[in-house]
C-alpha cells in the first residue's frame, strides 16, 4: 500500500534477508529495491540469485553491509559487479574500521573499489593480524551501544 501511494522508490532493507523473503516482497509488490546484505542472504550465490530475481521483477539492488572487514568489503564489490542489477551507490562500512585482517587495506578512491580481474578476491590476508584479532572477546550483538564500556560478552547472558 506504502508503495503505491507514494512516488520515492521503496526499499525493502531488513526484510530482504533470504531468496523466500525476496519472493514474498515481490508477490506483494511491497517495494522497488532490495537491500541485499550478502551474509544474511547466505553467501554471494544466493545473494547473486535474490539480485537475479529482483532484476526479472523489475527492480533494482544495492548492498548492505554491516561492519564487514576488508575480505566481505571485498566480496561485496565482487557482487555487485557480477550483476547489472546493482546500479546505484552500495554500503559500506569499511572505512570506519579500527583494524583489518587484510595485508593491504581495501583502497576506495573517489567513492569506489576496484574489482581485480585475477581468479578469487584480489587480496591477501595478514596471519599476524588475524591470529591477533581472533584474540579479541565478541559482544553478543554487534547493535549493543557500548558507551559505558560495559558490553556483554560471549557467553554473558543478557
Amino acid at each position: 500500500t506504502v508503495r503505491r501511494a507514494v512516488s520515492s522508490p521503496i526499499a525493502a532493507d531488513e526484510s530482504c534477508t533470504d531468496v523466500r523473503s525476496a519472493l514474498e516482497l515481490i508477490k506483494a509488490e511491497a517495494c522497488d529495491v532490495f537491500v541485499v546484505y550478502p551474509s544474511e542472504a547466505g553467501g554471494l550465490s544466493r545473494a547473486l540469485q535474490i539480485a537475479a530475481l529482483a532484476a526479472a521483477a523489475g527492480k533494482w539492488c544495492a548492498i548492505g553491509s554491516w561492519a564487514e572487514l576488508g575480505v566481505a568489503t571485498t566480496a561485496n564489490v565482487h557482487l555487485a559487479a557480477a550483476s547489472s542489477n546493482f546500479p546505484f551507490a552500495n554500503d559500506t562500512h569499511y572505512p570506519l574500521q579500527r583494524a583489518d585482517v587484510l595485508a593491504e587495506p581495501v583502497e576506495i578512491v573517489d567513492g569506489k573499489i576496484g574489482v581485480s580481474r585475477e581468479p578469487g578476491f584480489g587480496v591477501a590476508l595478514d596471519q599476524a593480524r588475524v591470529a591477533e584479532l581472533a584474540q579479541l572477546e565478541l559482544r553478543e550483538s554487534p547493535f549493543f551501544d557500548d558507551i559505558k564500556g560495559d558490553a556483554p560478552r560471549v557467553g554473558q547472558i543478557l
